[in-house]
């Protein structure tokens, strides 16, 4: 149970830390949704992250409106 929490932990971090690595939306962005370039630079840096962030990523990305 520990590993288990201790994999979580880790993948919560490597999320974070590619969520961090993008400029924080703007209010007006938050309310418009992000521009294209900022997705793109999001689904770049997931796919060079490690394979829980993928994972997280690819379950969400198809709810992105284009």
């Amino acid at each position: 149970m520990i590993w288990q929490a201790m994999k979580v932990h880790k993948a919560n971090r490597a999320i974070l830390a590619v969520l961090d690595s993008v400029p924080a939306a703007s209010s007006e962005e938050r309310i418009d949704g992000l521009p294209l370039d900022r997705i793109n630079q999001l689904r770049s840096a997931f796919q060079s992250s490690n394979e829980h962030a993928k994972d997280w990523w690819n379950a969400i990305e198809g709810s992105l409106l284009p």
